[in-house]
């Protein structure tokens, strides 16, 4: 009988970030995803309380405080032996049913923990089949780590975890958890089911689970004192408090210890408990700072790096002193010792998630020991913006704000950002960018911002398509009201079979006409910024296009009348099969550079014959707090931004930047194509004459991967460039949009869905939102 077998590519290495200018003793960034030295993503963590562990897709790690390097464990592949039963027993039980519905089995890892010393993984055993997949059961494993290798030994197989497992059509899951801590020989895992997070618990010795009641709106959990659980419950209905309580298993009992006042939507983060301190520590933008209790005294310790993380996932504390913060992109260890934080802290409030604000923060550090950069992201930020400057509050000390946002807007008009004219690198990249993109960073003659991220979408044509209407992308017009008239043309030039349609078949006609709808406004609102925008919204050019759009017969274009969802919103499919060459247009698609993902080619519509067609972007951008007491740092911070942009960025902001750009991955994946090239010609040539046809399809499939490798890894390639530059003479930054913010945007969509519905008519929804839309910008500005 066919045994199980469970591949995983590991590498053995020794890794971490490179040491920065740290401020404290033992602080340490590890397993920086993505980054020259690190090429791996960490799940999951756990620590005995003197090694922290992290479970990778290459292995598992290790690290101690002091550690040059983390250290990568092979996982010994004999362990899918010891599992081998499990899925032999499945099989029999499937004894006599079709074997097309059971094809497939394999594990996979939902907890990995400590405890009594020791380092587990539970793993689930997964069957997969044409109907759908199940969690069949699940595995306690015991991991051993010596000599570079990880080895994994069955302790308990076949744990019955029915009355956890998620369900999801024909699909059951092993849910892993939010949060997971040993204590005293007890798994605790907080999972989410039934509308809410369960704290459900599993005896290590015998693999029973069961589940803590009586705890609702539980967001984590961290280990406390006397072998307690700390749980932090949130109600997001009651979005500004927190309770804190103490759950003992020795007689189930809970003990509350505080409400806790938060703001708006703000639990909270990677919580943890230290008994060296006998204090609690969470992560608040950016910082890592200690609660006394009940008196509430908090205090700041320390910046923390990692702000890409899940709110719900707990802090861990390493040798009694230090906290260990595992994100997305990193896992950062940091001194709780609050008398070694560094001199400056330069606050960043990253309004964008930009991974060149992250990228800068390493940069920095590595020179400037004195000065912990605190990056963090908070959506309430942007309301209280324009209220702090009036006030002149000096934190934080840099912003970055998307162009098209009300916040840059206002602030932007009434000057509140520093000048950086004192730094020529900061001068001479700004210079040499697009005219359009100059005038929302140089206010004054000063320059204030530096863009950190950009993209755009437009329209994109299939050029395929238009080959089987015997049209070419000369044929497709460059104004909205000509491409409606266009589009209207279009039927009587479909193939007879039905092979073309305008958007994928399971578009309604109702979603096509309202994707074309949400691009006209769009594109409009660049208008209003191109023209002014005292002209509004009930204007003829707007009217014309839209009464236009009415005449539209998008069910002739290939779109079903029907919507392709039932009475339940359950989805029932698509009309008809087709391939990518027969859908003509896809809308939203990426026109900047390093965002060209798509096929389709961007065609860029004027609002009307007379003004050109502009090219939409939307920019992110850093600014200095012109109320820093921290100039002279923030400064140096934003030059090193400046200097680790990304080539996307650069390449959409500034016209001389031509060369094109591989792929990074282009170079590892060129080997591969050569090598396996390679492999197939000489099999061919070994092949005897019965084996020669398999081989020589296998040859050509080896030459399409080479040739795919070689002629689509561009990130930037020659053609997107050329592209852009004939287009980015009309580069036009998106600016605030008063339809998608502001206290009156719920009233406009009820007005746009007036219109949707037909109860309006175009002329009579312009007319009601045009009001309401002044309005809105003259109190944005």
């Amino acid at each position: 009988m066919k045994r199980l077998s469970i591949l995983l590519a590991v590498v053995l290495v020794a890794t971490m970030l490179p040491m920065a200018a740290l401020a404290a003793p033992g602080d340490a960034v590890l397993a920086r995803d993505n980054s020259e030295d690190f090429d791996d993503f960490i799940q999951r963590a756990a620590t005995d309380g003197s090694t922290l562990y992290l479970w990778g897709n290459k292995g598992i790690y290790s690290y101690r405080v002091g550690d040059e390097n983390l250290t990568l464990f092979e996982i010994d592949q004999s362990y899918a032996d010891g599992l081998n039963s499990l899925v032999e027993a499945t099989r029999e039980e499937l004894e006599g049913q079709d074997p097309e519905e059971h094809v497939n089995w394999n594990y996979e890892q939902v907890e990995f923990f400590c405890d009594g010393g020791k380092l587990y993984v539970l793993m689930s055993l997964n069957e997969y089949s044409q109907q759908g997949g199940r969690c069949d059961s699940v595995t306690l494993m015991e991991i051993a780590l010596a000599d570079g290798t990880a080895t994994l030994t069955p302790v308990i197989e076949g744990i019955d975890w029915s009355d956890m497992v998620e369900e999801y059509d024909n699909y059951s899951y092993a849910p892993g958890s939010e949060a997971c801590m040993a204590i005293d020989g007890t798994l605790y895992m907080l999972c989410y089911g039934n509308g809410g997070y369960e704290i459900h618990t599993m005896d290590i010795a015998t693999g029973k689970t069961d589940m803590v009641e009586g705890i609702p709106n539980a967001f984590t959990m961290a280990p406390y004192k006397d072998g307690k659980l700390l749980i932090e419950q949130y109600d997001w209905n009651n979005s500004t408090s927190v309770t804190l309580l103490t759950y003992d298993p020795k007689d189930e009992s809970t003990q509350k210890l505080a409400d806790i006042t938060v703001e708006e939507y703000s639990p909270l983060s990677c919580l943890a408990y230290a008994e060296s301190t006998d204090l609690i520590y969470y992560v608040d933008k950016g910082m890592i700072v200690s609660m006394t209790l009940p008196d509430q005294v908090i205090e700041e310790v320390t910046d923390m790096p990692v702000s890409n993380m899940s709110n719900a996932r707990n802090g861990l504390i390493l040798d009694g002193a230090y906290f260990v913060a595992v994100g997305y992109d990193a896992t950062a260890v940091r001194n709780l010792d609050p008398t070694l934080k560094a001199e400056t802290m330069l606050r960043v409030y990253n309004g964008a998630y930009a991974e060149a604000i992250t990228n800068a923060y390493y940069a920095f550090s590595n020179t400037n020991s004195d000065v912990a950069v605190i990056i963090y992201t908070d959506y309430m930020e942007d309301s209280k913006i324009l209220e702090n400057m009036m006030n002149r509050v000096d934190t934080p000390d840099i912003y970055v704000l998307p162009v098209q946002g009300n916040a840059y807007n206002a602030i932007f008009n009434r000057g509140f950002m520093a000048d950086m004219n004192k730094s020529d690198a900061i001068a001479q990249c700004v210079g040499q960018m697009y005219e359009g993109v100059q005038d929302i960073l140089v206010r004054n003659g000063d320059v204030v911002g530096i863009p950190v991220q950009c993209y755009g979408n437009s329209m994109g044509v299939n050029e395929q398509a238009l080959e089987k209407l015997g049209l070419t992308l000369d044929d497709v017009p460059d104004n909205w009201p000509d491409f409606l008239d266009w589009l209207m043309t279009l039927p009587e030039k479909y193939p007879e079979d039905g092979s073309v349609s305008l958007m994928y078949p399971d578009y309604s006609a109702r979603n096509a006409k309202y994707d074309l709808f949400g691009m006209i406004l769009n594109g409009y609102m660049n208008y209003l910024d191109y023209v002014g925008q005292e002209k509004g919204f009930n204007t003829p050019e707007l009217r014309t296009i839209l009464e236009k759009l009415d005449q539209v017969d998008f069910v002739a274009l290939g779109q079903s009348e029907e919507e392709p969802y039932d009475e339940n919103g359950n989805y029932i499919g698509v009309a008809r099969a087709y391939d990518d060459t027969d859908i003509l247009l896809e809308t939203y698609t990426g026109c900047t550079l390093g965002n060209m993902y798509s096929r389709r080619t961007p065609v860029l519509l004027a609002i009307d014959a007379e003004t050109p067609a502009l090219l939409p972007v939307e920019l992110y951008v850093a600014f200095i707090n012109p109320f820093t007491k921290n100039y002279d740092a923030a400064l140096a911070y934003m030059e090193c931004l400046t200097e680790n942009l990304p080539k996307e960025v650069l390449y959409s902001m500034n016209p001389e930047m031509n060369e094109p750009v591989r792929n990074s991955y282009y170079e590892e994946n060129l080997k591969y194509a050569q090598e396996w090239l390679e492999q197939a010609q000489k099999q061919l040539d070994e092949a005897e004459e019965v084996n020669k046809q398999a081989m020589e399809e296998q040859l050509k499939n080896a030459q399409e991967n080479y040739d795919y490798v070689v002629n689509d890894s561009w990130s930037i390639s020659a053609e997107q460039i050329e592209w852009y530059r004939a287009h980015a003479e009309n580069l036009a930054p998106r600016r605030y949009n008063a339809l998608y913010s502001g206290e009156q945007s719920s009233e406009i969509w009820t007005i746009l869905e007036q219109y949707y519905s037909g109860t309006i008519t175009p002329a009579e929804m312009l007319q009601q939102i045009d009001k309401k839309l002044q309005m809105m910008i003259l109190e944005g500005n």
